[in-house]
Parts: C-alpha cells; structure tokens; sequence
C-alpha cells in the first residue's frame, strides 16, 4: 500500500508502509490520483486507487479530531 504524500513537477512522492518514500513519475498513477490518494500494486505491476482503504483512512482520522475537539 502507498499513500500519496505530494506531487513535485512531474513526480509523485509516495509514503510506503514502511514508512519510506518513493518518487515516481506522475504518468503511471490513476489520473484521478491526488495528495492522500490510497494506492496498491496490482498483478501487471501498475498502481490502481482502493477507495475503500481511503475512506476507511478518512473516517479514522475525522473520529480522532471529534475525540480531540469534543
């Protein structure tokens, strides 16, 4: 899984799960593609969105700043 931290030029820098990052050239990424898009490999090696893992990412995230600003 990856994450897509920013866009610089013509590159994409991803966040892998390990918490390193990757700079990829922005033409082998889903054009709907944007900062904090969930990306994953698949089988011939090119990346697809999962928008259920986003989503799922998005919700955590809006139940912590309710938890922090309740």
């Amino acid at each position: 899984m990856w994450i897509v931290d920013r866009f610089e030029d013509c590159f994409a820098v991803l966040e892998c799960e390990d918490g390193t990052f990757q700079d990829i050239p922005r033409e082998t990424l889903p054009p709907s593609c944007r900062a904090g898009s969930v990306l994953r490999k698949n089988e011939s090696g090119t990346f697809e969105l999962d928008t259920g893992e986003e989503e799922k990412r998005r919700n955590a995230i809006y139940e912590l700043q309710n938890d922090l600003f309740s």
